[in-house]
Parts: structure tokens; C-alpha cells; sequence
């Protein structure tokens, strides 16, 4: 074997070796190679692949799970003195509330902090996505237990708040039911800067002392927040 034919297959063994242990030992190791960013951008990019990925919503017994997720935009803000980071992306979502499904797509914010040689997220992967889910269930739970000081507390607290339900027909229906139940068949939301729009497809069944009650609809919700505690700030039907 000549020289130059040593070198290359030298070279290919190499090559093969590394592939290997990239392989084995998965991109940590090569996030690491990357500096802080890079390892964020690959914990993001591991979370898209998770499975299965739930993420707990307070208030609610079921965890939204997801069934497809994309990180898209990312960019990372590191504070290297004071161990944290966050990561700012424009997010699709996918999945499954209970029953409901969720649709999402618009700004996330995920803040890490350096633990134990490897950064954490604080909140979760969806830290943003989840508030707005928990106030929307929030919402349903408390249309469903004609709840009026928890629904004016989602409103802002205002309250007058919940006085423009009256002039929903849906709510009149609500209070001749029982029982009565208000299920949400899916949530489609767009989260902007300043600003969450959000399509609700609900379903109301029960009875009232007339007749049963099985009717579907549409409506759309606005919210407003700092992108971590939401309200309703254009009525809640």
C-alpha cells in the first residue's frame, strides 16, 4: 500500500470513528462543541422529537400533549455571569388538551438556567403557549359552573366584566341548563407581540326544563398579556 493510499484510508477511519460516536453519544456532545447557543438550539431541536411531549396547564387535569411541534427563528440571549438564557422562536404547535384539539402558532419565549452542567428550561418548552391554554380552560370551567367573580377575574377583574354576558345567547342557555356541560372541540391560536386571537369551535349539552340542548358554534376570543399572565380583554362569549 502506498503512502498517499495509507493516509486516506486513515483519514475514512477517522471519519468513521467520529460518525460513530456522534452517533452514540447523540447531539449533546455536539451541542456542547457549539458554545451555549448551539447546546440550547439543540434542546430545542431534541424537543420537537420528544415523545411523548406533555406539558402539565394549570387548572386542568389533562396535560396538552403534543403531536407535532416546530421551532422556527430561534434566537438565544445568553447571560453567561448569571447562568440564563432564553431562547425567543416563532413556534408551530400542534395537539391535544383532553379532548380538545389545539392548534398554535405565533411568538414563544423559553427561559433556561445552567443546572448541574446543563441547561434547564424553567417553565417547560411551551411556557407561553401553556398560559394562554390554562386561561381558555379556565374560561370553559367557568362557563360551565356559571362561575361570574372567577370569569371576571379572567377579564382583568373588572367588575362590570362579566355583565356583557347577558347579551350572549349562548350564556341565557347556559343558566336555563341542567345539567349542562361546555365543551370546546378545538382552539385555534394565533399568538403576537402583544396580543393572542383565538377561534374556539364549543359545543353546549344538557337540558333545560323545556327541551335537551345540543348546539355547536364559533366565536373568537382576544387576549392580552405580558406572554406569561393572560385576560380577556374583548368579552369572554
Amino acid at each position: 500500500m502506498n503512502p498517499e493510499a495509507g493516509k486516506a484510508l486513515a483519514f475514512f477511519a477517522a471519519a468513521g470513528l467520529l460518525g460513530t460516536a456522534a452517533l452514540l453519544l447523540g447531539p449533546r456532545v455536539l451541542g456542547l462543541a457549539a458554545g451555549p447557543e448551539g447546546q440550547i438550539l439543540t434542546l430545542l431541536k431534541n424537543a420537537e422529537e420528544e415523545e411523548p411531549l406533555a406539558v402539565p396547564i394549570p387548572g386542568s387535569a389533562e396535560p396538552l400533549v403534543k403531536e407535532a411541534l416546530l421551532y422556527q427563528r430561534i434566537v438565544v440571549d445568553v447571560s453567561p455571569e448569571e447562568r440564563i438564557a432564553e431562547a425567543t422562536a416563532t413556534v408551530d404547535f400542534e395537539g391535544r388538551l383532553g379532548k380538545t384539539h389545539v392548534a398554535s402558532l405565533g411568538l414563544e419565549r423559553v427561559r433556561f438556567v445552567w443546572r448541574e452542567g446543563e441547561w434547564v428550561p424553567v417553565e417547560g418548552w411551551l411556557p407561553t403557549l401553556a398560559a394562554i391554554v390554562a386561561k381558555l380552560e379556565a374560561r370553559r370551567q367557568a362557563l360551565e359552573a356559571l362561575d361570574l367573580p372567577r370569569l371576571e377575574a379572567l377579564a382583568g377583574g373588572s367588575p362590570g366584566a362579566a355583565a356583557g354576558l347577558g347579551d350572549a345567547p349562548e350564556w341565557a342557555l347556559l343558566r336555563q341548563m341542567s345539567p349542562r356541560r361546555y365543551r370546546v372541540t378545538a382552539w385555534y391560536i394565533r399568538l403576537e407581540r402583544d396580543e393572542v386571537l383565538v377561534s374556539e369551535d364549543f359545543r353546549i349539552v344538557g337540558e333545560t326544563p323545556d327541551r335537551p340542548v345540543d348546539e355547536k358554534g364559533t366565536r373568537r376570543l382576544l387576549l392580552k398579556g405580558d406572554g406569561r399572565e393572560f385576560f380577556f380583554a374583548s368579552g369572554l362569549m
